[in-house]
């Protein structure tokens, strides 16, 4: 595929994906999810702050990583499959998505945090930040 295509073909992707998380109302869910954690994670903020040794994961931070991770590849799963793509690949263009920095870039910023647990932990952070802002 040529360059050209390759970009619409992202760009589609995009689309298609806001699409299928719009119907589902996977925003609601995202804030839902973060606003229940948010005391707790303030609590730990300190501890996420410090410097910990590499590797190594507050206990009760990881577990809310771990109930993210289930409510992300829950949402996903269904548009994955509509696209045909092994979680891997789609890992891999929700990443081409956000580099190209089109609409979807804040919403794949918050699927991608459910793909490692220091970006997790960096989306709480924001989502706190702006919770902060906001009140």
């Amino acid at each position: 595929a040529s360059p050209a295509n390759f970009g619409k073909s992202l760009e589609g992707f995009s689309q298609r994906l806001v699409v299928h998380l719009d119907s589902g109302g996977w925003e609601d869910s995202l804030s839902e999810f973060a606003n229940e954690r948010k005391d707790m994670f303030k609590g730990c903020l300190d501890e996420i702050q410090s410097a910990q040794a590499p590797g190594e994961h507050h206990h009760g931070l990881y577990e809310a990583y771990r109930d993210f991770v289930q409510l992300t590849e829950g949402t996903l799963e269904q548009c994955r499959e509509e696209e045909g793509l092994t979680p891997e690949a789609f890992v891999e263009k929700c990443s081409l998505v956000r580099e190209a920095s089109g609409d979807a870039s804040g919403i794949v910023d918050a699927l991608l945090s459910a793909t490692e647990y220091r970006e997790f932990i960096q989306f709480m952070l924001d989502f706190l930040q702006e919770a902060e802002e906001g009140s």
